[in-house]
């Protein structure tokens, strides 16, 4: 029960990381040329951080769901 706030905000936390990674991806392909090498390793470090934060919606899910 003390967890169930954490479920809206790894929703809202997924949704944010997923705009955020289009942006990057679409940037990054507009400018793929011109990209450093640790510019790559940020869109890594987001696509990291979108997996980890639906990870955590669909673990609170599956909690608030079946107990």
């Amino acid at each position: 029960a003390d967890e169930y706030p954490a479920l809206i905000f790894y929703g809202v936390m997924c949704g944010i990381y997923t705009l955020f990674a289009l942006l990057w991806f679409l940037w990054c392909a507009w400018y793929w040329r011109e990209l450093l090498k640790v510019q790559f390793w940020i869109g890594a470090v987001i696509l990291i951080g979108m997996i980890e934060k639906s990870a955590f919606v669909a673990e609170y899910d599956t909690l608030n769901r079946n107990g």
